[in-house]
């Protein structure tokens, strides 16, 4: 009696335990875990690749970690989209815990550095480096030649020249003089070099070679790379007209002959302020030399009348044309006195 009832409980011990196996397995297999893993697997195997994406049968969900939760569907649905992810991207993983959490690692292919592009990033650094080079050359060679023309003997020997030119013309003056306009404007009476009309064939031209020209030029600062000039001479050709208001002759325009128009920073020609003439100066000489974009233009500040004597004492200015360019002693103009001295003119008429 008592044995087969033992044999009987012993059944019924099988029975239940197999039961609750098959239970919780079932109820394991269907809990929230289990359905956010097998939605989020799919969601992360078709991320990014757009409509028409099939995902594969997802694989035995895994038991939560410790910070998951068996009936939170997120967590289930976390795992799932990683390890969907982690197949589409073949990802290796392996255990680095106890507690079977996995720890997800990307196959990192080697470095490879780009040679070609490297190479090019060189080149284009050495192209630079050699015009930056080319564009300091070509600045130091003019500051060379510039500080070698330039210096505290040459500068006294022109000193000395303009000194010879002013005595001699108070020499001249002493026994000599211009002839007085005429009436009708003309200047036959000085007996310049050349006459010829005006544009219009209404007022004469006379032109005059060989006047002196003395320009006192400012100091450009103890802080300059450059030499100051001092006081310099040259040869110039000088336009007159018939000033009708002061009855006399007026110079409208200078210009410089031979050497020593380099001096002038390239610009050899002095003008009446023509605003026309300006903006038509800005237009050629724009970017006429990649290294010196910086036009200018030199124009007298007031009207430059010829004294009975043959002698102009004035001033001009030399005005940038660019808003974006200074001077040597960092302004946009410079004002330079200067004096012309007509000794050819005043010799000829103290021979007769």
């Amino acid at each position: 009696m008592d044995v087969k009832f033992n044999k009987k409980i012993s059944k019924n011990h099988i029975l239940l335990i197999v039961f609750i196996f098959f239970g919780l397995n079932k109820t394991f297999s269907q809990n929230q875990f289990s359905l956010g893993y097998k939605n989020g697997f799919k969601a992360g195997y078709c991320y990014n690749k757009g409509v028409g994406c099939i995902a594969p049968i997802p694989p035995i969900p895994p038991i939560p970690n410790l910070n998951e939760s068996l009936y939170n569907f997120q967590d289930g649905y976390n795992r799932g989209f990683i390890d969907g992810r982690g197949d589409v991207n073949n990802i290796k993983t392996e255990n680095q815990s106890p507690y079977g959490r996995e720890a997800y690692r990307p196959d990192i292919k080697p470095f490879v550095p780009d040679y070609n592009s490297f190479q090019n990033i060189l080149k284009n650094r050495s192209i630079e480096l050699e015009k930056t080079k080319i564009e300091q050359d070509f600045y130091d060679d003019i500051i060379q030649k510039w500080n070698a023309k330039f210096n505290s003997r040459n500068n006294a020997a022109s000193l000395e020249h303009a000194n010879l030119i002013r005595n001699y013309h108070k020499y001249l003056t002493k026994s000599t003089s211009l002839p007085k306009p005429s009436k009708s404007g003309s200047m036959l009476e000085l007996d310049l070099d050349e006459y010829q009309f005006d544009e219009d064939g209404n007022n004469w031209i006379g032109i005059s070679n060989d006047v002196f020209l003395i320009i006192k030029y400012p100091s450009y600062g103890l802080n300059s790379r450059s030499n100051d000039m001092g006081t310099q001479v040259y040869s110039a050709k000088v336009y007159l007209s018939f000033n009708i208001k002061f009855n006399t002759y007026e110079i409208f325009k200078i210009s410089v002959n031979g050497d020593g128009c380099e001096n002038l920073y390239g610009e050899n020609i002095f003008k009446k302020n023509n605003p026309y003439e300006i903006e038509d100066r800005i237009a050629k000489l724009n970017n006429k030399n990649p290294y010196l974009p910086c036009p200018k233009s030199l124009c007298f500040i007031s009207p430059m009348l010829i004294s009975p004597y043959g002698k102009v004492v004035g001033e001009y200015q030399s005005l940038y044309l660019k808003e974006d360019c200074i001077n040597a002693v960092g302004q946009t103009y410079t004002t330079y006195p200067i004096e012309l001295y007509f000794i050819k003119t005043l010799e000829k008429f103290i021979k007769k």
